[in-house]
């Protein structure tokens, strides 16, 4: 995917330096056009400042042009610090030619911008403008979204090829191309989401978003078959759903009359992780396991530090026998189980990630 963006980029700063060696030649010059409103044409949707960070190194690498010792410097202070790794409040424009890539503060003069959506939209007053001519939005780990803020992608994405203020143009009018003119640049441009797995989430924003004309294509790694230790074991239970709406009250009667009444009756699970990949369920489930005095140990993202030492030291030494704990809680490293005697999955996990 970003091989495809940095050839992109290059091929249109080559007919823009063509194009710029014909004005010089003659005023009246015949140019291709090529350009939006504005010179972005990529947009990187990054949630992470560490994801950022890996993102910029990638692309150094590939455009042949190591990052200078200064840029390096900062981006390993500023992006890549334990305290700075999961901040969302960044915002950066990338610059290429033919003989280097430079990160840049002025977007406006920017081929990429790389930013968290959500910090975009917000601290960045003519966003509307500075998106006006994007062709490429790459979605990067879209199951992080999913994880904290995925109603920000449909936001961010209404807001690309909106129709810029007349004093934020900047590109000569005979190098636009039509389809920004006539109002059409959603049905050319390309979006690019990259996603551990397939969500309904994901289903709704490619079919309200991706509307490129030449269609649709999804693609799958296929990765080989893991080789698990015998002694462990998987156990699938198939919920019967009435219909895709009464999923979740579904789940909740199916746990609490078969997998719960099971755990409990058989003694089988002592020392297991119940793992829910909602904050909200989280709460739904402790409320139900509370009224039923359940041994259980409760952890999420939102859990004080010390209340999660206390959770832990209880949960080792036998007196809760279960551990409820959320996907964030996992995510952001506020618990890391490490002596477990099985998982039971409420349900299944938004990233990849929490299975390592």
């Amino acid at each position: 995917i970003l091989q495809h963006v940095l050839d992109f980029c290059c091929a249109m700063n080559a007919v823009n330096k063509d194009n710029g060696a014909r004005l010089r030649a003659d005023e009246d010059a015949q140019l291709t056009q090529v350009n939006g409103y504005v010179r972005p044409r990529v947009l990187i949707a990054v949630h992470y400042r560490h994801e950022f960070k890996d993102v910029v190194e990638r692309l150094f690498a590939m455009s042949g042009h190591g990052p200078k010792p200064e840029v390096l410097e900062r981006l390993e202070e500023e992006y890549a610090g334990e305290d700075t790794a999961f901040a969302t409040n960044f915002v950066m424009g990338a610059t290429f030619t033919n003989k280097s890539m430079s990160l840049t503060t002025n977007l406006q003069h920017a081929d990429i911008i790389f930013a968290n959506p959500r910090f975009l939209l917000e601290k960045v007053d003519n966003h509307a403008s500075l998106l006006s001519s994007i062709e490429l939005v790459y979605v990067h780990r879209f199951s992080q979204f999913l994880l904290d803020d995925v109603a920000v992608l449909p936001e961010l994405l209404t807001a690309v090829n909106a129709v810029p203020e007349h004093s934020h143009v900047d590109q000569d009018f005979r190098t636009i191309r039509e389809v920004h003119t006539a109002h059409l640049s959603k049905f050319t441009r390309q979006s690019i989401f990259y996603a551990d797995a397939c969500s309904l989430e994901l289903n709704g924003l490619c079919a309200r978003f991706a509307l490129n004309y030449k269609g649709l294509l999804r693609s799958r790694v296929f990765y080989p078959k893991p080789e698990y230790p015998r002694r462990l074991a998987f156990t699938f239970k198939r919920l019967p759903f009435k219909s895709l709406k009464a999923e979740h009250e579904d789940r909740f009667h199916y746990f609490g009359a078969e997998v719960w009444a099971d755990v409990r009756k058989g003694e089988l699970h002592h020392n297991s992780i119940i793992f829910v990949n909602s904050y909200l369920l989280y709460k739904r489930l402790q409320k139900y396991l509370k009224e039923k005095h359940s041994p259980v140990g409760y952890i999420s993202e939102h859990t004080p530090k010390n209340k999660v030492q206390s959770v832990f030291a209880r949960f080792n030494n036998g007196e809760h026998k279960y551990l409820l704990v959320t996907e964030r809680a996992l995510h952001y490293k506020v618990c890391e189980p490490k002596r477990y005697g099985s998982v039971i999955f409420y349900n299944l996990p938004h990233s990849q990630d929490v299975l390592d």
